[in-house]
């Protein structure tokens, strides 16, 4: 989605399990294209990308957003990393900080694992569960109780049934697939 026409440019990167064929015409989205060119793309692997054998690296990932901007004719953008967007984000704007306005980070992370510098991570254990919960639960809601607590104690609420079965089984099974 690239809506406006301004020297102001914003780039998302988004969660895994977001893609622009469910999820290009967003609220916040119209909003940031209000005031600045908005630059969404389907990550390597997933959505309406080509499909990859592995899973890319940080280093690929972040040229792949070069190629975009140059492909978008932007020489310069505010970076917004969403969950596993931000650690990229946060690469490609220490690699290129001629190419980066602004850092933004929403619901991201500096690592995914736990260790006595970084305790609020989980550990490979907790990991390990939650992988086997995306195996078991694809297309359904997964991980609720840690990403969206409230949310899962109340999933036959009005809130709690939206976002069960409307997000989840929805995006999920759409954007990428771990089979």
């Amino acid at each position: 989605m690239m809506a406006h026409t301004t020297d102001q440019h914003t780039l998302i990167s988004r969660a895994f399990i977001v893609q622009l064929r469910t999820d290009a015409d967003i609220p916040a989205g119209r909003r940031l294209a209000s005031f600045s060119r908005l630059i969404l793309f389907d990550k390597r692997g997933t959505g309406l990308s080509d499909r990859v054998g592995a899973l890319p690296t940080l280093e690929e990932r972040m040229d792949d957003v070069r190629a975009v901007m140059d492909a978008a004719g932007s020489e310069r953008a505010a970076l917004l990393g969403i969950s596993e967007g931000g650690p990229m984000c946060s690469l490609f704007a220490a690699t290129y900080p001629e190419k980066t306005i602004a850092l933004v980070m929403i619901g991201t992370y500096a690592k995914r694992i736990w260790d006595p510098e970084y305790p609020w991570a989980p550990t490979i254990e907790a990991r390990e569960r939650f992988f086997d919960e995306i195996r078991d639960r694809w297309g359904g809601p997964v991980g609720l109780d840690v990403r969206a607590p409230s949310v899962a104690r109340t999933r036959h609420s009005a809130r709690g049934g939206a976002l069960t079965c409307a997000w989840a089984p929805v995006r999920a099974p759409r954007c990428v697939s771990p089979r």
